[in-house]
């Protein structure tokens, strides 16, 4: 069973509460709170009448169809079968919604469990089929939620109108609000006082209202392909977005996060394909935001290691376009966590080197004093170019039999990991049939991964 979530008015309207015992007492409490007048068939439950006395009206003895007249709501709790018979046809005869606590099967709603902030209600409901979940839900909503943030949407309302003839067109209206309504300015308002936030609002609607139409670019760190990896603010930048241009490396769930009328535009970039060429992904940048739009920039990992940034912060200040960049958790970084491999170790290394596989115009990288005893080399974008990679490393310092790990798709679900020994990276790139997005991780440390000793064997899939 599907349940349609709506948000009832009760103030001022009877409802009758059948039953005894804590529960009957929690949803008194509950319609009491809503506003609504609540009448109580208590079966003698002399804690009902005591908590609630003068606040509620008390009916005595078995139900009867007329204690249903009138009444927009019925909630019921602790009665038995025959009881809970009657009041159940009684409702559906009187089109009245009616709960049997804990109950679904007797009840035709369910009620969500809520986090109340004035007048923002969120409300979370397993259809009655898990209401512990529901509850432990709640408390993390209750921990993300500022205890203030009724009075500033009771503050912010109070400009409503006014703003709605202040600025005409609805795309500027919602780009104010959801300016207003972002975290950080809702982290300003909650820092000020009452007079000090009306001072902010007023300023924000005079800034918006004579501001020249421009637009704003977030260069955004998506991470390594998991999407609880996402930082709150690279999750927020999405949600705010107008535009949303995306590489290779960013996965559907990722994207599947961004707001729901987001533009989405694929960029590509692999190595040697490139959908688009950089010029024409600042082109498309710049002209996105020379709309006035919130455009977000998406990378795999973080934006300023290996993601061509600096090209993209020139594009952007050569014509004065305003921006930011929103970090985002390295492949390193999130591929040592995954695979438990330290790229420190106080007996192994005491430092890590991230290498691009092989430089502009193709020439290889110059491992010298990097590579060897006490050092650790992670490689981005190694795998086309294994061969040279590994006679690169050895001549610059590592043995021959130095443990290595190749992790594909690192951090997803899909996620491989090959171990083996720097001497024999070409021949297992070529073997295993390895494909980008690949990880190459050199040193000492690589045999601290727990199933390093399964070197040799079928490459261990993780399913994370």
């Amino acid at each position: 069973m599907s349940r349609f979530p709506i948000l009832l008015d009760l103030e001022n309207s009877s409802t009758l509460v059948a039953g005894k015992g804590h529960l009957a007492i929690a949803k008194i409490r509950l319609l009491l709170a809503a506003g609504a007048r609540v009448t109580a068939l208590t079966y003698d439950d002399p804690k009902i009448e005591n908590e609630f006395a003068g606040k509620i009206k008390v009916l005595a003895g078995s139900f009867k169809e007329e204690h249903l007249q009138d009444k927009k709501l019925l909630y019921i709790s602790g009665v038995d079968r025959d009881e809970l018979g009657r009041l159940v046809d009684a409702a559906r005869k009187l089109n009245i919604p009616y709960n049997h606590v804990d109950d679904p099967e007797n009840s035709n709603f369910t009620t969500p469990a809520m986090v109340r902030r004035g007048p923002l209600t969120v409300a979370i409901s397993t259809d009655g089929k898990a209401p512990v979940l529901s509850r432990n839900l709640r408390a993390k909503v209750e921990n993300l939620l500022p205890k203030d943030l009724g009075d500033i949407i009771e503050t912010l309302h109070e400009y409503r109108s006014g703003v709605n003839k202040l600025i005409g067109r609805a795309a500027d209206k919602l780009k104010f609000w959801n300016n207003v309504y972002s975290d950080r300015e809702i982290g300003t308002l909650l820092s000020l006082d009452g007079a000090q936030r009306h001072n902010r609002i007023l300023k924000l609607i005079g800034s918006f209202k004579g501001h020249k139409k421009s637009g704003h670019v977030r260069i955004v760190g998506a991470g390594p392909g998991d999407p609880e990896l996402l930082t709150l603010k690279a999750h927020r930048a999405l949600q705010e977005a107008d535009v949303i241009i995306y590489d290779n490396l960013v996965s559907e769930e990722i994207l599947s996060l961004s707001r729901r009328d987001a533009e989405l535009i694929y960029v590509g970039k692999k190595r040697a394909d490139h959908f688009k060429t950089q010029d024409e992904i600042n082109r498309i940048v710049i002209d996105h935001a020379n709309k006035g739009l919130l455009v977000v920039r998406l990378k795999g990992g973080d934006p300023m290691i290996f993601g061509r940034v600096a090209e993209e912060l020139d594009a952007l200040n050569n014509e004065n376009i305003s921006h930011e960049i929103v970090p985002g958790v390295t492949a390193a970084a999130g591929i040592a966590a995954s695979t438990e491999i330290p790229l420190t170790h106080r007996e192994h290394a005491s430092m890590v080197t991230l290498s691009a596989g092989q430089l502009k115009g193709g020439t290889s990288q110059n491992f010298t004093g990097l590579a060897g005893a006490g050092r650790t080399v992670v490689v981005y974008m190694g795998i086309k170019t294994a061969e040279t990679l590994s006679n690169s490393l050895i001549r610059d310092g590592y043995a021959p039999h130095t443990p290595i790990a190749i992790i594909e798709n690192g951090t997803c679900k899909n996620e491989r990991r090959i171990y083996g020994e720097l001497r024999d990276l070409s021949e297992l790139v070529m073997n295993e049939n390895v494909k980008s997005p690949a990880l190459l991780i050199v040193g000492n440390v690589v045999a601290e991964a727990p199933d390093y000793a399964y070197r040799g064997t079928t490459p261990l899939k993780i399913a994370n």
